[in-house]
């Protein structure tokens, strides 16, 4: 072992006892501050409040309010999140601002409200909270109180006069939020952007503030809240709002009409075209060695139709079908894509993430999504692009026999087609009638009846299956007086037709008669199918269309805005706010505007800014007003409890 010299060893003894010295009590206040802080987010968690007064008697104030969880959350926040009220007021009291933040710029109400801690709430706004505080991430408290349909909080905050237009950092406004999630009080803050100005009679000068009803994230991936009242049928209702309802007729007036004019134009031409070639192209197989692809002079006035004016009608429809093959492609581009989130190892779930690329999640919840094209949501769409493809096909078939003299495909083949081409393309005159009021309703209607036939199905089919395969076999190897098989049920394919007879009520009951069994299937199918199935459905068919009739303007008003949705995204943000604001400006040279063009005030980013928020419609009839609306104009709008309980019932009536 080393020896150590006695002066040496004092040195380092020395040394030893005045490293204790220092040391020690840095050790003991870094314990004491350990336990201080943990029993402090102890007593926040739990509601302790004798835990509490006992460190903050002699704690020191500067201290206790440096306090942070692993969130970083103060101790007011975690005390307001948690719901513990007397913990609340003991911290003020302490004298913890009421509005300390944390790394994320949210103050203690911003988690309260999160967490729906109504009582503290109403707790920290009596002792001064900022309602209209912005954290960091751009969030105002209808942000969280919206996502997490905190109906007090909102209230609350639209009193306050906190703006639900206000964009956050990723571009998203809290009132897409309300109309998603709490649809009955965005009606009552849509109430609040319609005010009456003067009276005449039974006319009255309006005022429509349409700000945000069309706001979109520069990216393009979130819907403006006009396009989740659309798509969210729980907030359809909003569209009969006179605010929607004067947004929408604004925009047809502005391009909706004149687009509209132009596709029914295109589409009716392609119609007349493609439906003359299929009647004559059929009417030209039927002589005898008729061959489409032969255009024989005109000998006679047969001739003329079949070939002649075939030919100008396929010669026709070659630009029609490039100039709409080229709307498609450039109505792909210009509606973009949209999320669609993907849940679980499911088959679905593995398909999307094969066909659609993976994007990164715009409401920040670390959701896996994926960026799916606009385009391919919209039935009609796909129906649009499957008739042109096949258009495209069948000319390219059309050119190649000419060139070779011969039939490429058969004449039956063909035939099949040009059936589906000529289906399609009327077909589509549906997508047509629906911008209309007086048809549009009947179409959703009838959308709604062809889903509960097809529910229907299901439970009729399997009735109808399990009776036929039983008549099958009781009589499928039996024979009539004569010795004659019975032909009804000598198949299993007869025996569902037979079956079907039954429901029809058009079967030979004699050949039942053959068997007691038999005859008891036949009376039992003859009353479920007519008298309990059938009656169910026409039951169902009946409720739809009484609830189709009540909500006509509702569903026209779906239709409706789809398609002016469409239209704007053809046409582009831009195109369409320019329009916008040249209108906007023609009205304020006519003294239509309360505040000069790009001087309304508007939280919109600066793609929008150009936008008056703000638009007069002058000596509007009030005959024509619902009487809600009309009742709610003649009190004044101020955003009280009676507002607020008004909105209520009214969205209860819709």
């Amino acid at each position: 072992m080393a020896k150590v010299s006695p002066g040496k060893n004092a040195s380092l003894s020395s040394s030893l006892q005045v490293e204790d010295v220092e040391e020690a009590p840095e050790r003991a206040a870094a314990s004491r501050g350990d336990s201080l802080r943990d029993q402090l987010l102890v007593a926040c968690e739990t509601g302790n409040i004798d835990l509490l007064d006992e460190f903050l008697v002699d704690a020191d104030k500067d201290r206790v309010l440096s306090v942070r969880d692993s969130q970083t959350w103060p101790l007011l926040a975690i005390a307001a999140s948690r719901g513990h009220e007397r913990l609340i007021q003991r911290l003020l009291d302490f004298g913890c601002p009421v509005d300390i933040t944390d790394d994320f710029g949210s103050t203690p109400l911003y988690r309260a409200v999160g967490f729906r801690q109504n009582a503290c709430v109403k707790a920290l706004l009596a002792a001064g909270a900022d309602i209209r505080h912005v954290n960091k991430d751009g969030n105002n408290i209808i942000h969280n109180s919206a996502y997490v349909c905190n109906d007090t909080a909102t209230i609350q905050a639209l009193k306050a006069g906190v703006d639900p237009t206000q964009p956050n950092a990723v571009e998203r406004i809290s009132l897409l939020d309300m109309v998603e999630k709490q649809p009955h009080l965005a009606l009552v803050y849509l109430d609040s952007k319609v005010k009456p100005l003067s009276n005449y009679v039974q006319y009255s000068k309006m005022l429509y503030d349409f700000t945000g009803l069309d706001y979109k994230d520069s990216a393009g991936v979130m819907d403006s809240p006009l396009e989740a009242m659309i798509n969210k049928p729980a907030a359809n209702f909003l569209l009969q709002h006179m605010l929607v309802k004067q947004y929408l007729q604004w925009q047809w007036r502005l391009y909706g009409r004149r687009f509209f004019i132009g596709n029914f134009v295109q589409h009716v031409s392609m119609l007349l075209l493609v439906t003359y070639i299929a009647i004559t192209s059929m009417y030209k197989w039927l002589e005898p060695n008729g061959a489409v692809y032969e255009y024989s002079c005109c000998s006679s006035s047969a001739d003329f139709m079949l070939d002649v004016l075939r030919a100008a009608a396929e010669l026709l429809l070659l630009p029609l079908c490039g100039y709409a093959a080229w709307r498609e492609v450039w109505e792909y581009r210009k509606t973009g894509n949209m999320q669609v989130r993907v849940h679980g190892p499911g088959v679905l779930p593995q398909l999307l993430r094969m066909l659609f690329r993976a994007d990164a999640d715009i409401h920040q919840t670390r959701a896996s999504v994926v960026s799916v094209p606009r385009y391919l949501l919209d039935v009609w769409n796909l129906l649009d692009a499957g008739t042109l493809l096949l258009m495209v096909a069948l000319g390219a078939m059309r050119v190649a026999a000419i060139a070779k003299q011969q039939e490429v495909l058969s004449p039956r083949a063909e035939s099949y087609i040009l059936a589906v081409l000529v289906m399609s393309v009327w077909v589509k005159l549906l997508a047509l009638a629906g911008v209309f009021r007086t048809t549009g309703p009947q179409l959703r209607v009838l959308r709604r009846m062809l889903i509960n036939v097809i529910e229907f199905s299901s439970l009729y089919l399997l009735f109808f299956v399990a009776v036929s395969v039983a008549l099958f076999l009781v009589l499928g190897a039996a024979t009539d007086g004569e010795g004659k098989p019975v032909d009804e049920h000598r198949s299993l394919l007869s025996s569902f037709m037979g079956t079907f007879q039954i429901t029809l009520g058009n079967a030979d009951y004699t050949v039942y008669e053959l068997d007691p069994l038999a005859t008891v299937f036949y009376f039992l199918w003859t009353i479920m199918s007519t008298l309990l199935l059938l009656s169910l459905l026409i039951a169902i068919l009946s409720y739809d269309f009484q609830v189709g009739v009540e909500v006509a303007e509702q569903e026209w008003l779906v239709v409706f805005g789809g398609y002016l949705l469409r239209t704007q995204r053809l046409l582009g943000d831009a195109e369409v706010q320019r329009l916008k604001a040249d209108d906007l400006q023609r009205c304020h040279e006519m003294g239509g505007f309360q505040t000069p063009v790009r001087e309304a005030k508007t939280n919109l980013p600066a793609a929008h800014s150009s936008i008056p928020a703000k638009l007069f419609v002058i000596w509007e009839d009030t005959t024509t007003w619902p009487p809600e609306f009309r009742e709610q104009m003649e009190r004044s709008f101020s955003f009280d409890d009676q507002d607020f309980s008004s909105g209520s019932r009214q969205q209860h009536r819709m």
